[in-house]
């Protein structure tokens, strides 16, 4: 169950004064600082910081309280640290601007250690170029091991490294350096332009609200969430947020990836409880949604678990090593991918227990394998009520109910269920969905193919209809094991080889029955079956006395013939049974 940090309002108003413990402001090239409280001028500097520093110090040291920035520009050339029970302020951020006097100095605001802390009204200008992103440790706003944080109606430009880190390392190039992780952390209704980095990212932590945030123009991702064994993300509600014009080669809109700290611990179930719903993650180069693999140095099993992504719009989405996912009402421009291989390293994860549906997916909904993956490495897997161009099962997937989808032209096969002979689809069930393969996909639906080069096993298509195939409604290769076809319907043929088991498909029939009359004085009628080939078995019953013996001849693909050896003297009825 997803935790919320605390009424952020509530405590505010509960902690500290409506007005103003400290006042910093600026006249001409000196700022000052302004009890507020006595209405005295207790510091003045020509360096920003110092004077903002003042302020925070001061009213740490009393308890807690308001430091107020007013309106104007505050050169920045230092760290300005932020410390408990302390609210920093400006009068909003179009007016209340921390500008960075270079790029190289470090982090504008740091948080460290801390906890109750606001920082909200303003705008951290960094003054950075996407050129810079090798200095290491020169973020706008980096928060480690604090709680109860508040991040609002902040933004953030020009950013050469992250714009905001929340457990980052203490020195970002030691790989062994641990996380400081931060809880109860909330980021609402901000914004951030022009990030060399990621826009939001967290190393670890639990509770986190990330709302409402604006990102534009960034070169990695806009928010990511990392962890690793010994500092997982627990807890997280990502709502509402939107990133536009973030064409990048890297860039994703929420990634969830595995940290790199040196270990050879499994790493299992470090993302636990996180909703992520209502978002636009278009404008971006790779996917809207990722989880992903990227430390090679460990092993990774169910790396993620209880997810909901919910309707949000997003370009792609990747999904790899999650257990109990829900990823409905999206609207997705191209694919959704659901597979096995890790994304940045050629290792195999596994996935489990996920629910698809209810989405609009403008490409193919994909469960992708790969060589010399073990059967059954993706498990319990439910593709119900999507529209898509394609649904692909062409993995070592166990357990997979493909139910209820309609399927739109594509460039391929409408469903397909393949895998290669020593890892294929194993107990999989296509029912009631409806295809259209617009006069171009090969087959509505199929199971194998490439001539026996991929293969399923113990696939079950019920109730489907599919129309506009190029070649056949329902095929199999005849390396396929166990194939069912029942009660399909469509406006073209069934393509059927190997060990296919058939029943009740209009489109195929493979039994009738009816009645038949040989005329009076003649000893033949000639019978047209309907059947889908030529029928295997066919019994025949007069319905009255005949005259002498009574055979089936002449069996076709077609018709067959019921012969009398002796003409009758009346119109003589005789019921048939045929199957193929």
């Amino acid at each position: 169950m997803l935790i919320r940090p605390v009424d952020r309002k509530e405590f505010v108003e509960r902690t500290f004064p409506h007005t103003y413990s400290y006042m910093v402001y600026r006249e001409g090239d000196v700022y000052y600082a302004k009890d507020g409280v006595t209405g005295s001028v207790e510091f003045s500097d020509v360096d920003a910081v110092n004077v903002i520093q003042y302020a925070i110090d001061k009213v740490n040291v009393l308890g807690g309280g308001r430091v107020l920035l007013k309106r104007g520009t505050y050169v920045v050339g230092k760290t300005i640290s932020i410390k408990s029970n302390v609210i920093v302020e400006g009068e909003g951020s179009d007016v209340t601007i921390l500008r960075g006097s270079s790029t190289s100095f470090g982090t504008v605001i740091d948080i460290d250690s801390q906890s109750n802390i606001v920082v909200r009204g303003l705008t951290i200008d960094k003054g950075g170029t996407q050129t810079l992103g090798d200095i290491w440790n020169n973020m706008s706003l980096s928060c480690e091991n604090s709680n109860f944080v508040l991040i609002e109606n902040v933004v953030v430009k020009n950013s050469p490294n992250y714009a905001m880190v929340f457990g980052g390392r203490k020195d970002a190039r030691i790989f062994d350096t641990p996380y400081a992780p931060c809880n109860y952390v909330e980021v609402r209704r901000c914004k951030i332009i022009n990030s060399y980095k990621d826009g939001i990212h967290f190393f670890g932590g639990k509770n986190i609200v990330i709302e409402d945030n604006y990102f534009e123009h960034l070169v990695d991702d806009a928010i990511a969430l990392g962890a690793d064994v010994n500092y997982p993300v627990d807890n997280v509600l990502i709502r509402g947020n939107i990133v536009i014009d973030s064409g990048f080669k890297w860039t994703n809109g929420l990634k969830l990836h595995s940290g790199w700290n040196n270990t050879s611990t499994p790493a299992s179930n470090i993302f636990n409880n996180i909703v992520i719903t209502d978002n636009i993650f278009v404008e971006v180069a790779q996917y809207g949604f990722t989880i992903s693999l990227e430390n090679p140095n460990y092993p990774v099993s169910d790396m993620s678990q209880n997810i909901i992504v919910d309707n949000n719009i997003l370009k792609n989405a990747f999904i790899n090593s999650v257990k109990n996912l829900v990823f409905r009402g999206n609207n997705v421009v191209y694919n959704v991918v659901v597979t096995p291989k890790a994304f940045y390293i050629d290792s195999y994860t596994g996935a489990s227990n996920i629910t698809i549906s209810g989405n609009f997916v403008g490409g193919v909904i994909a469960v992708p394998g790969y060589p010399g993956v073990e059967s059954g490495i993706l498990n319990m897997i439910a593709i119900v009520g999507n529209v898509a161009r394609k649904i692909d099962i062409n993995s070592p997937a166990n357990l997979v109910t493909v139910v209820g989808n309609t399927l739109f032209p594509g460039d391929d096969n409408n469903v397909r269920v393949a895998g290669l002979p020593n890892s294929p689809p194993t107990n999989v069930v296509v029912s009631f969905n409806v295809a259209d393969g617009g006069n171009v996909d090969w087959n509505n639906f199929i199971a194998g193919y490439e001539g026996g080069a991929k293969v399923a096993n113990r696939v079950m298509f019920i109730g489907n209809i599919g129309v506009n195939a190029k070649n056949y409604t329902i095929a199999s290769n005849p390396n396929s094991t166990e194939i069912y076809a029942i009660f399909n319907h469509g406006n073209k043929p069934l393509y059927v080889t190997g060990d296919i088991r058939l029943f009740k498909n209009p489109v195929y029939v493979t039994e009738r029955s009816d009645v038949a009359v040989i005329p009076i004085n003649s000893t033949r009628v000639t019978v047209s079956h309907n059947l889908a080939k030529t029928p295997t078995k066919v019994l025949i019953t007069p319905l009255g006395a005949p005259p002498g013996k009574l055979w089936v001849e002449n069996i076709t693909a077609t018709s067959f013939d019921i012969v009398t050896d002796t003409a009758p003297t009346a119109d003589l009825k005789v019921a048939w049974y045929a199957e193929v």
